[in-house]
């Protein structure tokens, strides 16, 4: 059986806690922040994924918009915007993702 983290459950339950109150997410903002350096990359593309299969516009944000990699040195992601650029107005919710590098 494969293991769920706590933070992608938790994502998941807010996704489900949405769709069953029939908050209208079409195009709705969900902040989804990474490490600069170390961030966990399973983790990373698990969440992206389900926020995005539900309809939400996944926006990555970081210490600044230079390119992120992983804690398995492979993957690697350009973020949207720096995350001092973020105001909390413009999300729905916010995604913090875990790895060596997050605080």
């Amino acid at each position: 059986m494969r293991k769920i983290s706590p933070l992608l459950l938790g994502v998941l339950l807010l996704v489900m806690s949405l769709n069953a109150l029939g908050i209208t997410h079409q195009k709705q903002k969900f902040l989804v922040v990474i490490a600069q350096k170390d961030f966990q990359q399973v983790e990373f593309s698990a969440v992206k994924q389900a926020l995005e299969k539900n309809g939400y516009v996944v926006i990555v944000a970081s210490n600044s918009k230079a390119e992120a990699i992983a804690m398995d040195k492979k993957t690697k992601v350009r973020p949207d915007i720096a995350i001092k650029d973020a105001k909390e107005k413009d999300y729905i919710g916010i995604s913090i993702i875990g790895g060596n590098g997050s605080p």
